[in-house]
């Protein structure tokens, strides 16, 4: 008895070698082909046709047959991130925000504002979190936002305070009672008129109201007088 060592090898070639081949292969040969890619395909001879002009076994398979095969329709990843397509995922499992609308993250943190991106988009608010300042996108660079000034009350006369700090906004004026020009800033507006002579009885031009004061003798115009009066 002799043991013969053999190798069987189906018949192969590679892409280029099949186009050119001339002769038909035998009816039921598996015909390998190894394309530049590193893909192996296979086509059956059917004793007729060149390899070229044979389908590859994997035609007969349809579109529908596959999704049952694998249990679900893959995605065409030329649709991934583009429009009229499918969302893609980031690292963190999470839809990339360049692929949402605008009104979903109207504010973006960013550490640094240099870290915003070269560009950014317009109907944003983004936060530097290191110095928490804002800022939006001018169509050219980053401008910041300014902050909201703070005014509270000032212990100083004709100030007040901004942010903590004492700003003047007028000038006090002192009122005088003879001022009689009613364009002078001393002027005092709406005093009342005073009898030329004063009685218990006596009324005064607000509001008819009588002089609660009762005094005992006529005084001079010229006297001091402090009125305890009801406006």
């Amino acid at each position: 008895m002799t043991t013969v060592n053999a190798r069987i090898v189906l018949l192969n070639k590679t892409t280029a070698e099949w186009q050119n081949e001339t002769n038909v292969p035998v009816r039921g040969t598996p015909c390998l082909e190894f394309t530049a890619e590193g893909r192996v395909k296979m086509k059956i001879g059917d004793g007729n046709k060149l390899f070229k002009e044979l389908p590859y076994i994997a035609d007969d398979l349809t579109a529908a047959e596959i999704i049952k095969a694998v249990g679900y329709t893959p995605v065409d990843s030329a649709k991934v991130g583009v429009a009229e397509g499918v969302a893609s995922l980031d690292a963190s499992g999470k839809v990339p925000a360049s692929q949402l609308p605008s009104f979903v993250d109207d504010v973006v943190e960013v550490d640094g504002i240099d870290n915003a991106g070269e560009t950014g988009e317009k109907d944003k608010i983004y936060v530097d979190t290191k110095t928490n300042k804002t800022y939006r996108w001018s169509g050219t660079s980053y401008v910041e936002i300014s902050a909201s000034e703070i005014v509270t009350a000032s212990e100083t006369n004709g100030y007040i305070k901004i942010n903590g700090t004492d700003v003047k906004v007028y000038e006090p004026v002192q009122a005088d009672w003879n001022e009689t020009d009613d364009t002078s800033v001393s002027f005092i507006k709406n005093k009342p008129a005073i009898d030329s002579e004063l009685s218990e009885t006596s009324e005064n031009a607000v509001s008819n109201k009588a002089v609660t004061a009762a005094l005992n003798d006529k005084i001079s115009k010229n006297d001091s007088l402090v009125l305890n009066c009801t406006l």
